[in-house]
C-alpha cells in the first residue's frame, strides 16, 4: 500500500508565479519586490513558506542579473525567459499533477513507480535541450562568421541569448527541486550564478568578464541543478 506523503500536491498547470515573472520581465530593475509574494500563491507551512519566498527572491535577482549583464536594447537576455518561463511552469505543473494522480490511482507499488519514473523520464528529457542550447550558443558566440564577429554587440546579443535560454530552464528546474521537496537545494542552486557574479565583480576579475562569466556560472548551475532534479524526480522512496 501507498501511503500519500506531503510532496506533491495537486494544482493548475500554469501557477500565478509564472506570470509574476512575466510581470517581472518588464520592470528588471524592480523585479525583487513583485517575486516577493510567490509565497502568498501556496498554502504551506511557515518554514516551506520563508524556503518559498527565499526562492522566489533568488529568482528575482538572477532575472536582474541578466538584465544588468546584457542591458542593451531589446535587453536580449530576457526575451527566452517569455517562452521558457511559461513552459516550464507547465512542465513542472504537469509531473506535480500527474504524480499525485497515480499516488491516487495506483495500489501496487511496483505500477506507482513504474508510472512516475515514466513522468520523471519526460520531464527530465525535457530540460536537457535548454542546456545544450545555451552552451552551444556561449560557444557560437566566439566562433561567429566574420561579418558578424566585425558588427558591434554581436557577442553581447549571442551571450545574452545564451544567459536567457539557461536562465529559463535554471528556474524549471528549481522549481522542479521544489515541488519534488528540495527547496533548500533549489535555493542552493539559484544562488549559485549570482556568488559567482559577484565573484567577477571583485577587482581581480578582468574588464567585460561580467557577461561571459554569467552564463558560464548559469550553465554549471543548471547542470548541478538538472543532475540533483533528476534524483528527486526519480525518487519514490518518500511515498513510504
Amino acid at each position: 500500500m501507498i501511503v500519500q506523503g506531503p510532496v506533491y500536491r495537486k494544482g493548475p498547470l500554469l501557477t500565478p508565479r509564472f506570470l509574476v515573472i512575466l510581470a517581472a520581465l518588464a520592470w528588471a530593475p524592480t523585479a525583487l519586490p513583485l517575486f516577493m509574494i510567490r509565497a502568498s500563491f501556496k498554502s504551506l507551512g511557515r518554514l516551506q513558506g520563508r524556503l518559498d519566498l527565499g526562492i522566489g527572491v533568488l529568482e528575482a535577482a538572477c532575472v536582474g542579473l541578466v538584465w544588468w549583464v546584457a542591458p542593451d536594447p531589446p535587453a536580449p537576455g530576457l526575451l527566452p525567459l517569455l517562452i521558457a518561463v511559461p513552459l516550464g511552469e507547465f512542465l513542472v505543473g504537469r509531473y506535480r499533477n500527474r504524480a499525485a494522480a497515480a499516488l491516487d490511482t495506483y495500489d501496487d507499488p511496483h505500477a506507482f513507480r513504474r508510472d512516475v519514473h515514466g513522468l520523471a523520464t519526460v520531464t527530465i528529457g525535457a530540460l536537457v535541450p535548454p542546456l545544450v542550447t545555451g552552451v552551444a550558443l556561449g560557444a557560437a558566440a566566439y566562433r561567429l562568421p566574420y561579418a558578424l564577429s566585425t558588427h558591434p554587440g554581436a557577442r553581447t546579443l549571442v551571450l545574452g541569448l545564451a544567459a536567457g535560454v539557461l536562465l529559463g530552464g535554471l528556474l524549471a528546474v528549481t522549481g522542479l527541486l521544489a515541488v519534488c521537496g528540495r527547496r533548500l537545494t533549489a535555493a542552493l542552486v539559484t544562488a549559485a550564478p549570482l556568488a559567482a557574479a559577484l565573484s567577477a565583480a571583485t577587482p581581480l576579475a578582468g574588464a567585460g568578464s561580467e557577461l561571459p562569466g554569467t552564463v558560464g556560472a548559469l550553465a554549471v548551475a543548471y547542470l548541478l541543478g538538472l543532475v540533483a532534479a533528476a534524483h528527486a524526480a526519480f525518487d519514490t522512496d518518500r511515498y513510504r
